[in-house]
């Protein structure tokens, strides 16, 4: 049972409200199961793979290991996940392949357990955390690079097949794309925050201590002088 969603017009089925409706007829293909599996090669390939090239090439950058923030993008991809699943489990929407199909259709790639699982889109949840945690992770470890901005306009590319392939409304993908990029974004800030290598703490104690003993050289002099 669905927690929304629930209402239904004078045919029996789900109401879609106009925005999902308009969008629906304009970025439908023709050929829906191309643009799913294009769609799967962006989501369990491209994105994936990128997010741990550039995580690898920001930890060997800052001597970290190559795998020092890895961890950290898979991470955030697991949580936006699972908040995926466990919404799709909540609010049972269906799916508009399956909310627009005639009476008795046995379209390809009917299956009735998946037809309700349409919000929010798993596939722009997870490369969107992808490309916003691999962001964070670049970010703070000065890695300057197109790939990122590529990455996050791949998040958005998977989640637009996603609709061209009819397995999602537009609202679904944009949720999904909220979701993914604030868990990317926050799972490295809250969970892994920065901390100051050694090296850099030594530095900046002995810039500190250098600048201390010229303002003592300078002003202690005149200070302890007779008036």
């Amino acid at each position: 049972m669905s927690v929304v969603w629930n209402e239904v017009d004078e045919h029996g089925r789900e109401c879609v409200n106009e925005l999902d409706r308009w969008a629906r007829r304009k970025l439908k293909w023709g050929d829906t199961l191309k643009a799913r599996h294009l769609s799967n090669v962006l989501a369990h390939g491209v994105v994936p793979a990128g997010a741990v090239g550039l995580a690898i090439a920001a930890g060997i950058k800052e001597g970290g290991g190559p795998f020092a923030d890895v961890l950290v993008a898979n991470e955030a991809m697991v949580y936006a996940g699972t908040l995926s699943q466990l919404a799709k489990l909540a609010f049972r929407r269906q799916r508009p392949f399956g909310r627009f199909a005639p009476p008795g259709s046995t379209a390809p790639a009917r299956q009735p357990d998946d037809d309700n699982l349409s919000f929010f889109s798993s596939h722009t949840a997870t490369t969107s955390a992808f490309a916003f945690a691999v962001a964070e992770v670049a970010t703070r470890r000065a890695v300057r690079t197109p790939l990122v901005l590529l990455m996050a306009v791949c998040a958005g590319l998977t989640g637009y097949l996603r609709i061209a392939s009819d397995r999602h409304y537009l609202t679904d993908v944009l949720m999904g794309y909220l979701v993914g990029a604030t868990v990317g974004t926050l799972t490295p800030r809250l969970l892994h925050p920065v901390r100051t290598p050694a090296r850099r703490l030594d530095r900046m104690k002995h810039r500190l201590l250098r600048r201390t003993h010229r303002l003592e050289r300078r002003w202690l002099p005149a200070a302890l002088s007779p008036i």
